[in-house]
């Protein structure tokens, strides 16, 4: 491994820029967002990297990796052709482009110029984020065999440290420090990644490195046997941890890299036993399995638990749901395709409102769908290129004897691939700059020689370049500065744009940065001056113009033509927004307005339904103005409906209507919609504060009736007085108060007889209420009788039993319980309620501490008089 850092210094310069670059990639390449920090540094360095390979004197081995290199120029040359500008007329006769027609019209403006991408910023993106390959391309074409095979080792060590982080995250919780990225996977272990489904990816490819690894030409025995314990401990560590990142998709890469290892691992046991040989092998497989089995009695496997957990298997997410629609947007605009990078403007267009949730569907989340989408016919005809040479040079590699070192890393490499583009089945792991960096070695690695003994009779002179002169040396270098300073500034104004909404001033043509830049000017200016207007007027038409798919812009543009009294055009623009994303919050906001003003209560409800699924932070604005609209008998059945579907915010609005809901018959319509199952804890909570909210209002017959609508128990005058069940729906079951340090406590009969009962009593208490019950008794004559034990002789220690009108506050019954033994003493007492008096609270109380076997009520029963 020493020799590979030894050799001239072009080959020094060379290894060492590859290398450092892969170092840059694992810091900072593990995010596919075109907005992360680390692009910052990652894009200058693919940049500094390129030009410094290509400026390095030295031998190139261009022949050997031309494939890779004819592919990728040819990826890069569709993404230049969907960003050269084409005629109106063109344009709009492409399939699915003609809807797109509207945005000119509705601004006032002609139809441009416009390239076949409808998002041509992120397509230009996606070109800049194929520098690592082309980074990592050169310098394989550029560094020696050795070093080429050394690669695996640094690979190795990046893996290492790559799981100790992944520790780290894990043991630290969703707060831990050792998380790189703002948006990432918390709780979960995803090393240097955002996604634990790219980690996991990761750890299934290391455990074939680490099988090829152990295959590698060693200095010693002694460096074989600790490398050899080396791959051993790390494959075996990997395992769990592979189970402990939560992805599912993990789990059959893992079983692939597994299976992988075990076939591209050197054979130890050739000189062994018979008996060796097979306890090996039985060790092979019972130690994977062993560990398996330990994480998930450790309860760490939480891809396991994913994968039969109902609220997070495949058929309730949102990839799954969605893919009608991909099938929709396939036909749509077959077979130019969208644009590389332009999925996620563009399917929120086609996003039904079922699909409407805080998260978003960013991805296809399989990314042959998404290339078949964004690229057209053309980028799936160089998957089908490609995976046509893989198969081929797999083919190739796989009929060998696979003894050298060199056939063995082919294996790897077609092996990575084959992880890789399984992986992308599921998720989109090439699109991180790190993942794609190693699909790209992983290539180099496949592309090794068909003929070894022919390739290795080509000497370094048959493909070595003539020296440069001076003068053309210098020119070279003068013309790559000059080139590298301009991919630069476009790559990093593109990540800035990205990034930021003052992008504009670097990248002027940034239709994101544009679109920010006039709707802050807006947010800015309430009333805003003509020159701002026409300043914000003239960023919005620009970055309707390049990006007719840009929903900011088209809103924004709306905003301005009604401060300028144009209502015709204003509306004609804000639907086109809305057709753009029904994720826009402003537009949303404005629809309800609309809606409101032409008293549409049904299509009001349809953008407040949108505005609520979409965005948490509208909640704090929308829940009070519904829960007041709620209150209007023409809105409350029509909400109901709404609510009866279960939208993603039903749960959070109900625990508002519940807490501020000023209407009863509204709170019980919509509880009453959603069918609550009392079984299930979550909604017998929420039925719960439903209930206690109607009776907080007055309305105690419409609790009642509520109470018993939902289990509660039956028609007795006083609901478990016997304290034997769960006192679920408070106040109509009992309230057991420990506000004065008194508590009422249901527990078995110290008589034994089996029964509960209630404890009068709390330690240390200082007297007050026990427990109350509201009762609703119509007017007439009542008995009250129950069983008391444990109870004082003197009278000022006895606990009471009171009965008060819930309106008046009238006492209608106030007597203390009567002294008695632990067995219990029955006793009773008539009442009379009053005509004003619709609810009552009985109430149990205590005059003071008691110990811990203390007086005891049971049998609690009202009945009418006579």
């Amino acid at each position: 491994m020493a020799a590979a850092f030894l050799g001239t210094r072009g080959e020094q310069i060379r290894f060492f820029v590859l290398l450092g670059f892969l170092l840059v990639c694992l810091l900072g390449g593990g995010a596919s967002r075109a907005d992360v920090d680390s692009l910052y540094y990652l894009r200058p360095a693919a940049i500094l990297g390129t030009l410094v390979l290509l400026l390095t004197p030295g031998p190139w081995e261009l022949r050997r990796y031309r494939t890779p290199f004819i592919l990728l120029g040819l990826f890069a040359g569709t993404m230049l052709i969907q960003l050269i500008p084409l005629p109106p007329g063109i344009w709009t006769s492409l399939p699915g482009f003609s809807r797109y027609a509207e945005a000119s019209a509705a601004a006032g403006l002609d139809i441009p110029w416009r390239p076949i991408s409808l998002s041509p910023d992120l397509t230009l993106n996606s070109l800049i984020a194929l520098l690592p390959c082309l980074v990592v391309l050169l310098g394989f074409a550029g560094i020696r065999e050795d070093q080429r095979r050394t690669v695996l080792t640094v690979l190795i060590g990046f893996v290492a440290v790559d799981a100790l982080l992944s520790v780290a995250q894990f043991a630290g919780g969703p707060e831990s420090p050792g998380y790189l990225y703002a948006i990432t996977n918390t709780f979960a272990p995803v090393g240097f990644f955002s996604n634990r489904n790219h980690n996991a990816t990761l750890l299934a490819m290391a455990l074939p490195m680490l099988a090829v690894w152990t295959a590698l030409p060693a200095s010693s025995r002694q460096y074989q046997r600790t490398r050899n314990l080396i791959a051993l401990a790390l494959g075996l560590f990997i395992i769990p941890l592979l189970l402990a990142t939560g992805s599912r998709a993990g789990i059959v890469a893992g079983l692939v890299g597994l299976v992988a290892a075990l076939w591209l691992a050197p054979s130890f046991t050739a000189n062994w036993d018979r008996k060796w040989r097979l306890a090996f092998r039985a060790a092979s497989v019972a130690i994977p399995l062993l560990l398996v089995a330990v994480t998930i009695y450790s309860n760490r496997a939480v891809s396991l638990l994913r994968i039969n957990d109902p609220n997070g298997g495949g058929a309730g997410e949102l990839r799954v749901e969605a893919l009608p629609v991909f099938g929709e947007m396939l036909k749509t605009f077959s077979p130019q395709g969208i644009g590389y990078g332009a999925f996620d403007p563009v399917f929120r267009g086609f996003e039904p409102d079922r699909l409407l949730a805080t998260q978003y569907v960013n991805h296809a989340h399989n990314d042959l769908i998404e290339l078949a989408l964004t690229g057209g016919a053309v980028a799936v005809l160089l998957l089908l290129l490609f995976l046509g040479w893989w198969a081929k040079r797999s083919f190739q590699v796989l009929r060998g004897e696979g003894a050298r070192s060199g056939d063995r890393l082919a294996k790897l490499g077609a092996v990575m691939i084959l992880i890789l583009f399984g992986s992308s089945l599921v998720d989109y792991p090439l699109r991180t700059p790190l993942l794609a960096a190693l699909f790209t070695i992983a290539c180099c690695w496949l592309t090794r020689p068909r003929d070894p003994e022919r390739a290795a009779e080509e000497t370094p002179a048959a493909i070595a370049p003539r020296p440069p002169g001076r003068t053309a040396t210098i020119a070279r270098a003068g013309i790559g500065v000059v080139l590298a300073g301009a991919v630069g500034m476009v790559a990093l104004g593109v990540t800035h744009a990205r990034n930021s909404a003052t992008g504009y001033t670097w990248w002027s043509l940034d239709a994101n940065a544009n679109a920010n830049r006039a709707a802050r000017l807006l947010e800015t200016n309430p009333r805003p001056s003509r020159a701002t207007i026409a300043t914000a007027t003239a960023y919005a038409q620009a970055a309707l113009q390049r990006e007719p798919v840009n929903a900011v812009a088209a809103r924004t543009l709306a905003f301005l033509a009604a401060s300028q009294r144009d209502e015709a055009r204003s509306i004609r623009l804000m639907h086109y927004a809305e057709t753009l994303s029904r994720r826009d919050i402003p537009t949303q906001l404005w629809m309800i307005e609309t809606s409101v003003r032409r008293n549409d209560i049904i299509g009001a409800l349809t953008h407040y339904d949108r505005a609520l699924r979409t965005s948490e932070s509208a909640r704090d604005l929308l829940f009070p103005i519904l829960i007041q609209a709620a209150a209007s008998e023409g809105v409350t059945p029509r909400l109901a409906q709404l609510v009866a579907a279960r939208p993603g915010w039903w749960q959070p609005f109900l625990v508002r209507l519940a807490a501020e809901g000023e209407s009863a018959a509204a709170i019980e319509a919509i509880v009453a919609a959603l069918r609550l199952d009392p079984a299930v804890a979550a909604e017998r909570s929420l039925l719960a504060a439903a209930i206690y909210r109607i009776v907080e209002l007055g309305d105690y017959q419409r609790g009642l009736a509520l109470y018993r609508r939902s289990g509660g128990a039956g028609n007795a005058l006083v609901r478990n007085g016997d304290f034997e069940a769960e006192n679920r729906f408070t106040p109509f079951d009992w309230v057991l108060s420990d506000s004065s340090g008194t508590g009422g406590i249901m527990q078995a009969d110290l008589t034994g007889n089996g029964r509960a009962l209630l404890m009068l009593a709390e330690p240390g208490s200082s007297g007050g209420t026990v427990a109350r019950q509201l009762l609703i008794l119509p007017p007439g004559a009542y008995r009250i009788d129950a069983v008391a034990g444990r109870v004082p002789g003197d009278e000022s220690h006895r606990p009471r039993l009171t009965l008060a009108c819930i309106r008046t506050n009238a006492t209608l019954l106030d007597q203390r319980l009567p002294s008695g033994g632990p067995g219990g003493q029955a006793f009773g007492h008539n009442f009379t309620v009053g005509g004003a008096c619709p609810a009552q609270w009985l109430i149990v109380s205590v005059p003071g501490p008691t110990d811990e076997n203390g007086p005891w009520l049971d049998r609690v029963a009202v009945r009418p008089a006579g």
